[in-house]
């Protein structure tokens, strides 16, 4: 498969006369390191879909059933993981009498907003001696969240949380915005390299036409 210059993936079978099994993929969008292993091993086995000739519609059904999957997979395999970097440099002011969160400065990355937000809850919640705040280095993983009472788009987590944020994240993550921002739009290029058209995720729209 031959998406462009340095953008490629081929599947081996015999390297110099010796037989193998190797998946050699160079500067495809769906195989970055900082996809989560889910959605990055999804992404290999559609590469190797189309690698083997299987069709369009056998593709379109599989990227169909898997996004209908997500409803029912752990919070933690459809976060993002993630470094927490800067993220004294982009705490504006600390939150003033009366106020929970932080004031941020401009353009402060999404995956810092989530670290901070995660901090600044748990001492709302005075739970910060019971939990560990983020700080510089650790690692975490991210959703992205509906309209909530905190008014807030993204939220950090670690695996090992108080309930209350448990609880929050499993009533307001947002499933299709972090698929659609990590996932669609790579298969989607993946779609338009082989000027295929790609298939409506849309479930109300498919009952529609069932009319």
């Amino acid at each position: 498969y031959f998406a462009g210059k340095r953008r490629y993936a081929q599947h081996i079978v015999n390297k110099e006369g010796v037989p193998t099994e190797e998946l050699d993929i160079k500067g495809m969008d769906v195989m970055k390191s900082n996809m989560n292993p889910m959605y990055r091993k999804f992404g290999e086995s559609i590469l190797l879909d189309i690698m083997y000739g299987k069709t369009k519609k056998e593709i379109d059904t599989k990227i169909i059933d898997f996004k209908k999957s997500l409803d029912t997979v752990p919070i933690k395999n459809i976060a993002k993981p993630t470094g927490v970097k800067n993220i004294n440099k982009y705490i504006a002011s600390k939150p003033s009498s009366g106020q929970i969160f932080s004031k941020l400065e401009l353009k402060c990355p999404i995956n810092t907003k989530a670290a901070i937000w995660y901090n600044d809850l748990l001492r709302f919640k005075k739970l910060d001696k019971q939990y560990p705040c983020f700080t510089e280095g650790d690692k975490m993983y991210y959703v992205q969240l509906k309209d909530n009472p905190y008014k807030i788009e993204v939220i950090g987590f670690t695996g090992n949380d108080p309930e209350f944020i448990n609880e929050f994240i499993l009533k307001f993550i947002d499933k299709d915005a972090g698929f659609n921002s990590t996932l669609l739009n790579k298969l989607q290029g993946i779609y338009e390299d082989l000027k295929w058209s790609f298939p409506s995720l849309n479930t109300y729209v498919n009952k529609f036409f069932l009319f």
